[in-house]
Formats: structure tokens, C-alpha cells, sequence
């Protein structure tokens, strides 16, 4: 089915017509001239019922609601880059030590061969080699300029800095269960924790990059979460943890704090306070049991 095109005005007559409650309208033009309908609409859903707006909905706190969302994607990159350096010196260091500069590229001998078979092996192995050459065409890290077309002689430390999130983590996974171990020790936490952590993370950053919503996101698969944390989150009426951001904000915290117990954060903190002064609902939205947890956030 189509959808037929709308005018600035006729967009803000299709909120009101469903119940939105706007303060200035003139105002509210200027926004919709530079931000997309659909974006709005999207960051309005928790007020949307039956096709309709809950009472009281107004699409300046909508419009607030959408700011914050942006701001909070801004300081999950922000953490995340910390945890993306960190995984990748742990893996250079410990490849570097164990094989020298270049032994990253016999996949056999770093790899963890009772978990997987030599033919995965060689295929993820033939795979890198293939993802290498188009991130080495696309980085700007001009350290690698002087390797000219010599790409196999670029060490260890300096090949990670071409890779993504997602490819670190996958890289990660194969490595024998003692380097695995010695890593995820580095960042207090065990092996199957962090690499559930790490996984979630990858998701939560695609989304920032990708500007999509936040603050709703519920998680089909939930990751694993510390015993000491299940009194800080929401349990929904079957008795279950929620699949909501509210877990995500606590792996950041703890990473965070394991790479630098000294960092100067309470970005996401206040963020989420600006939030609650809106809507007192917002902190069971995004998978808090209550205020108090949220004022405990040391990031």
C-alpha cells in the first residue's frame, strides 16, 4: 500500500488528529522541516495506543525525547570505542607476544582447534583475508601507507585499527580458550559473560551508528547479566528480567570501570535524570526497578 505524500502542515494535522498536543506550531514546522516524520513517530510510541496518543502527549516533550535519544547513542559510542581499543590491544598483545608482529596470519596456530575444525578454521581464515584488503582500501590510519602493497607485513597492533567492532569480536571468539580467558580476566569477567556482553554491545552499537531508536530497543536475546544486578533491574509481570537498555548501561559500566576505574562519566546518568523529570515512567521503560538504581550509575 502506498503512502501518500503529506506536507509539513498536513503531518502536523495527522498528529493532532491522533491526539498529539502541539505547544507551537510554528515551532514544531522548523522540526519537522529537518527531522523525519517516521523519526518522530518512532520516538512517540511508547504514548501511542490504539491509535492514538495517551492524554496529555505533547510533541515538544516527544521532540525532547527524540534529543535525548541521540544524546544517549552519542555516549554509547563513546563507552563502546573505549571497550573496541581495549579488545583490540588485548588480542594484538597477546598474538604479538605469543607468534611475533605477522603470526595473526596462520589462523591454525592462535585459533582454538578443539572447538572448532580445521576447515572452519580455513575458511574464517581465507574470510579475513578477503575483509583485510577492502579495510585496508577504506582506512585513513596513515601509519599503514608505508607497507605499500606489502599487507603481510603489517603487524598485529596495526591490522586491528582497520577492523570493526563486530570483526574483533569475531576474531575473538576463535582464539584459544587461554587467551579468551587471560582477556576476559582483564576486564573481570568470564569468557561466556563477556562474550555475551561483547555481542550486545555489537547490536547496541550498530543501532547508534545506525540512528535508530534506543531508548525502546528490547532485546530478543538477552544477555547475561551478574547476580548482583538482578535487584537494579525491572521484573516484568512473569516474573522475568526485561530485555531492555537498562542491561546494556550496566555491561558499559562495568567495562568501563575494569579499563579505567577512574573514568569521569554520569553522561548516561544524567541523561537518563533529564528523562525522568519528563516521564517518572521512562525508568521502568528502559528496564530499571526504580530511581534509586538509576542515581547509582557510575557512567
Amino acid at each position: 500500500m502506498e503512502k501518500e505524500y503529506l506536507s509539513i502542515k498536513e503531518q502536523i494535522e495527522l498528529f493532532k488528529k491522533r491526539g498529539m498536543i502541539f505547544k507551537d506550531e510554528e515551532e514544531a514546522a522548523k522540526k519537522i522541516t529537518f527531522i523525519n516524520y517516521y523519526k518522530i513517530k518512532e520516538a512517540s510510541l511508547p504514548f501511542f495506543r490504539n491509535n492514538k496518543y495517551l492524554e496529555n502527549t505533547t510533541f515538544e516533550n516527544i521532540i525532547f525525547r527524540f534529543y535525548e535519544d541521540r544524546n544517549l547513542r552519542l555516549y554509547f559510542m563513546r563507552i563502546i570505542e573505549k571497550i573496541e581499543i581495549s579488545l583490540k590491544t588485548n588480542f594484538s598483545r597477546i598474538l604479538g607476544r605469543e607468534y611475533g608482529e605477522v603470526g595473526y596470519l596462520n589462523f591454525k596456530q592462535w585459533t582454538d582447534n578443539d572447538e572448532y575444525c580445521k576447515h572452519y578454521i580455513k575458511y574464517k581464515q581465507k574470510d579475513f583475508n578477503i575483509r583485510k584488503i577492502k579495510n585496508l582500501h577504506c582506512s585513513e590510519n596513515r601509519l599503514l601507507k608505508e607497507y605499500g602493497n606489502n599487507i603481510n607485513k603489517i603487524p598485529v597492533w596495526l591490522i586491528v585499527d582497520t577492523l570493526t567492532f563486530g570483526e574483533i569480536l569475531e576474531l575473538y571468539k576463535l582464539m584459544k580458550m587461554d587467551y579468551k580467558k587471560e582477556i576476559a580476566q582483564n576486564h573481570n569477567i568470564s569468557v561466556s559473560i563477556f562474550i555475551s556482553w561483547l555481542e550486545n554491545i555489537n547490536l547496541i552499537r550498530n543501532l547508534s551508528a545506525h540512528n535508530s531508536n534506543v531508548l525502546d530497543v528490547d532485546f530478543k536475546t538477552k544477555p547475561k547479566i551478574l547476580d548482583e544486578w538482578k535487584n537494579k533491574l525491572y521484573i516484568n509481570e512473569s516474573l522475568k528480567l526485561t530485555g531492555r537498555i537498562a542491561n546494556t548501561i550496566l555491561i558499559m559500566e562495568h567495562l568501563t570501570v575494569a579499563i579505567n576505574d577512574k573514568f569521569p562519566g554520569n553522561a548516561i546518568k544524567k541523561c537518563l535524570l533529564r528523562l525522568y523529570n519528563k516521564d517518572i515512567n521512562i525508568v521502568k521503560q528502559i528496564g530499571f526497578r526504580n530511581l534509586d538504581k538509576i542515581k547509582e550509575l557510575k557512567i
